[in-house]
């Protein structure tokens, strides 16, 4: 369920496979690798096959940053 804890974990561009929502949503804006919430199975064989479908994320010209925020946290409450 979060694969991203392993010392294994992809770096930024890696193209992966995952499926569990909440490792999709970290390892494509905190880690930078590259995968998307796939449909039952399809992850597994991305997996098994090492290969990913060649659309969304994983072409380049959809994988380019948009928006970036930047927080101040020395303003932030967090008690």
């Amino acid at each position: 369920c979060a694969p991203y804890l392993l010392d294994s974990a992809p770096k930024q561009g890696d193209h992966i496979g995952w499926g569990e929502s909440n490792a999709v949503v970290f390892a494509n804006s905190v880690l930078g690798a590259r995968t998307q919430k796939y449909a039952d199975f399809l992850d597994a064989c991305v997996a098994i096959t090492g290969r990913a479908p060649l659309a969304g994320c994983h072409l380049e010209r959809q994988a380019q940053v948009v928006l970036q925020v930047n927080i101040d946290a020395s303003r932030v409450d967090d008690a």
